[in-house]
C-alpha cells in the first residue's frame, strides 16, 4: 500500500511485457521474410560487386586468349593461365587434400608434374568429342599454412612451396540462395534488437505502462504543478481498487488493456459517462453546485470524484490533456475556495464517502471499507514526499498559452524515483 510510483510496472511484467516481446521476435522474423525478398537482389548485385569475380579473375571460367600452362615453369612465367586435363580418368574428386581445413587438389600437366590446386570446380570447362577439361582461370601463389593433413600428397608435387589458386574470391563467394538465407537470418537478429524495444518504448509513450528508464518520460504521470496538486485529491481513492495503481498517475493507473476496461465500464455503469460531452457535463455538475453553496458537506466528496473522473476520462482518452487540465483548474480553484487545507479537504472526502458508503452496502460491509481508506489515508500522510507535500495554496490557473508551473512536480518525482 506504500504511495511509490508502480515499481513493478516499470518492468511491464503486469503489461504482458513478455507477451509483447514474443509478438516483436514474431513480427521481426515476418519482415525479415519479406525485407530480404525486397532486398536480395540488389543487395546481392552489391555483394558480388565486392569480390574480384568477374570474367578473367582468378576462379572464373577460362577465355578463348587465355594462356595454357603445360609445366610447372611455364607457371612461374605467367600471370594468369589455365590448365587442359585430357585424362579420362583423372577426377579432382578423388585427389583432394586439407590443408588449415582448405581443400586442395592434385592436377596432373602434360610435363608429367602434379601440382597443389585451389579449384573452383562450378567453372570447369567440360568437352566430351575429344574428351577435355579445361580448368578455370589460375595464378601461381606462395603456399602457407599450419595445419598439415595433406597425408604426403605435397610430396608429389613439382614444388611444395607452391600452388595454384584457381578460386580465388569465389571460395568466400555465397550463392544467391545461401545469401539470401544469411540476409534474412541478418534481418531477422536486426529487427529482434529493434522490435522488442520499440514495441515498449511505443506502449510507454501510449501510456500502457511505466518507463523502465527515464520515469519522468511516463504520460501517465503529472506534467505540472496542476496535474500533481490534483492527482492529491484523489489518491485515497487511487489506492483503494486491486486494479489501480496508485498515486501519481492520472486516472490512478497506467493504460493497460484490461485497466482501461475496467475503468470504462466503471466510468459507463456508476456513472453514465460514455463520451467526453456525457462526462464533462457530469464533472461540471459535481462542481457548479458547490461554487454557489461551500457549506454543504458533501463538497469534499463530490469534488474529488471531480477531480477523479477527469482522470479516469484522459487515461481512457477520452479527452486529451489539455482539456483534462483546463477542467482541472476549474474543480481545483473551487476545492481551494472551500477548504483551507488538505487535512480538511480529506477529512471532508471521508465523511462523505462514508455517507454514501453506508447506503450501498451492508453495514458491516460499509464499515471495512471505511477502515480500510482510512488506513490508506493515514499512510500518505505520514509520506514526506507523499500526494499532501505540494503546498495548499499554490497558483493552480490554467493559460493554455503560459507553460504551467512544474517546480513541486520535479521535487516530488525526483524523491519518488528513489523509493
Amino acid at each position: 500500500m506504500a504511495a511509490t510510483y508502480s515499481p513493478f510496472n516499470r518492468m511491464g511484467f503486469r503489461h504482458k511485457f513478455l507477451t509483447r516481446a514474443y509478438l516483436g521476435i514474431f513480427l521481426a522474423f515476418i519482415w525479415s521474410i519479406a525485407l530480404s525478398i525486397i532486398l536480395h537482389t540488389p543487395l546481392y548485385s552489391f555483394y558480388v560487386s565486392t569480390k574480384d569475380v568477374q570474367p578473367g579473375s582468378v576462379g572464373s571460367m577460362a577465355y578463348d586468349t587465355l594462356p595454357f600452362a603445360h609445366s610447372f615453369a611455364q607457371m612461374q612465367q605467367l600471370d594468369r593461365f589455365t590448365i587442359q586435363i585430357d585424362d579420362e580418368d583423372w577426377k579432382w574428386q578423388n585427389d583432394g587434400f586439407y590443408l588449415d581445413d582448405k581443400i586442395y587438389y592434385i592436377v596432373p600437366l602434360q610435363s608429367g608434374e602434379n601440382v597443389a590446386v585451389r579449384l573452383n570446380t562450378n567453372n570447369i570447362l567440360t568437352y566430351e568429342d575429344p574428351y577435355v577439361r579445361i580448368l578455370p582461370v589460375g595464378t601461381l601463389r606462395k603456399l602457407e599454412f599450419e595445419k598439415n593433413n595433406s597425408g604426403g600428397q605435397l610430396a608429389i608435387v613439382a614444388d611444395p612451396e607452391y600452388y595454384v589458386d584457381m578460386i580465388g574470391d569465389f571460395a568466400t563467394l555465397y550463392t544467391p540462395e545461401a545469401f539470401k538465407s544469411r540476409v534474412e537470418e541478418i534481418l531477422w537478429a536486426v529487427l529482434m534488437i529493434l522490435f522488442v524495444p520499440l514495441i515498449r518504448i511505443v506502449n510507454v509513450r501510449s501510456g500502457i505502462f511505466a518507463p523502465c528508464f527515464f520515469p519522468m518520460r511516463d504520460p501517465m504521470l503529472p506534467k505540472n504543478d496542476l496535474e500533481m496538486w490534483c492527482a492529491g485529491t484523489y489518491a485515497i481513492w487511487s489506492y483503494s481498487f486491486p486494479s489501480l495503481e496508485g498515486w501519481p498517475l492520472m486516472g490512478g493507473s497506467h493504460r493497460a488493456r484490461k485497466k482501461m476496461r475496467i475503468s470504462r465500464n466503471s466510468l459507463a455503469q456508476q456513472w453514465e459517462i460514455t463520451s467526453a460531452e456525457s462526462g464533462l457535463q457530469t464533472v461540471r455538475s459535481l462542481t457548479s453546485y458547490h461554487i454557489r453553496d461551500a457549506s454543504d458537506p458533501d463538497a469534499g466528496w463530490d469534488l474529488c470524484r471531480a477531480t477523479q473522473l477527469l482522470g479516469m476520462m484522459f487515461k481512457c482518452r477520452m479527452i486529451d490533456r489539455e482539456t483534462m487540465d483546463e477542467e482541472y483548474s476549474r474543480v481545483a480553484i473551487v476545492i481551494q475556495r472551500n477548504f483551507p487545507s488538505w487535512q480538511a479537504l480529506t477529512d471532508n472526502y471521508m465523511e462523505g464517502y462514508a455517507r454514501w458508503i453506508h447506503t450501498s452496502v451492508s453495514v458491516q460491509q460499509a464499515e471495512e471499507l471505511i477502515s480500510k481508506r482510512y488506513r490508506i489515508l493515514d499512510h500518505l500522510r505520514a509520506q514526506e514526499n507523499g500526494p499532501y507535500s505540494i503546498p495548499w495554496n499554490i497558483d493552480l490557473s490554467w493559460n493554455l498559452q503560459d507553460k504551467p508551473s512544474d517546480e513541486w512536480t520535479k521535487k516530488i518525482l525526483k524523491d519518488l524515483r528513489s523509493v
